[in-house]
């Protein structure tokens, strides 16, 4: 994690796209000419005290730039909108499920961005502003990181899909209740994605349709061509749930089957041994009066009538179809 990944800071860009690093109160007022981005971190007192204080945004909109949870949304106020969007959780020892947000506040020169925890994409541009580039207005800043959140989506419901045609492969072979218990983690995975990228679908939708006076025909389209990429990401992962729901549904069937057959095994052999059972039992009571207890050749006869009869109730089951 690098310095900028937790602490506030501000960068100005002109028309040019020549970009620079510069104070939080530069962000104070929006540029006439380029672009100031300022981006707070939730935990940096000083800058949230700023936001509240000298970033001249209505109270309304910093109560919502702080809220301690939010979803994807558009919300056009004024000149200026509320923007929340959410990508894949890629840091280290992180689940990539766990979706991190990021909240704007955006007009004609100005973007005032807030977060708890890094992104990747907003690494990548302040990373890129730090080298001296950077985008020139505020269209073009909303754009490029909503299409960094949207492409680094991919690779992780790529992986899932992967993941769920191996298993679909292992099913095959072997439908045990492990293999119960990953199809319903990667459901519940997939569940989890679909539940953010459904809301920031909208968002973008609402956004790409709006007439506010920082978005150009150039940024619609692009956005437009954002809401393509994350309406075949809800595709996917609604294909991958329903997948993944069949392959459960098969899973369950093969497991009883398995049991099924198991206590058709139980009830033949109870079958078979439950008769012997009862003349051993009755010929094993301690009371006089058995018949051939004096002879010494009564239990050869014995065990011989026991393997007779056991084979006669195989051959009874056999010809009646039940074995």
């Amino acid at each position: 994690m690098t310095e900028q990944d937790s602490k506030s800071f501000a960068f100005a860009v002109d028309a040019g796209g020549q970009a620079g690093p510069v104070e939080l109160s530069s962000a104070s007022a929006p540029r006439a000419d380029g672009l100031v981005w300022a981006h707070i971190h939730l935990r940096d007192e000083a800058a949230l005290d700023w936001l509240a204080k000298g970033s001249g945004l209505d109270p309304i909109v910093v109560e919502a730039l702080s809220a301690p949870e939010t979803r994807p949304r558009f919300t056009r106020m004024g000149e200026g909108a509320i923007i929340n969007l959410r990508g894949v959780n890629l840091n280290p020892d992180a689940s990539p499920e766990d979706m991190i947000s990021i909240r704007m506040w955006v007009e004609k020169g100005r973007v005032i961005s807030v977060y708890l925890r890094p992104l990747q994409a907003v690494r990548s541009l302040a990373d890129r502003m730090s080298g001296g580039q950077g985008p020139k207005d505020a269209a073009r800043f909303v754009t490029e990181l909503a299409d960094g959140l949207v492409e680094r989506t991919q690779p992780i419901v790529a992986g899932l899909n992967d993941l769920l045609n191996s298993y679909e492969e292992q099913i095959i072979d072997n439908a045990d209740r492990e293999m119960r218990t990953r199809l319903a983690k990667l459901r519940q995975r997939v569940l989890r994605l679909k539940r953010f990228i459904a809301p920031q679908r909208e968002a973008l939708m609402s956004l790409s349709r709006d007439d506010a006076p920082w978005l150009d025909k150039r940024a619609r389209t692009k956005f437009q061509d954002i809401l393509d990429d994350a309406t075949r990401h809800m595709e996917e992962l609604d294909t991958m749930r329903d997948r993944a729901s069949v392959l459960q549904d098969e899973v369950e069937s093969r497991l009883a089957d398995i049991l099924n057959r198991n206590l058709y095994v139980l009830a033949i052999v109870s079958v078979i041994f439950l008769p012997l059972g009862f003349v051993t039992g009755l010929l094993g009571i301690n009371v006089g009066g058995i018949p051939g207890s004096e002879y010494s050749g009564s239990f050869a006869i014995v065990v011989g009538l026991l393997l007779l009869g056991a084979v006669a109730e195989y051959a009874f089951l056999k010809w009646k179809g039940w074995l």
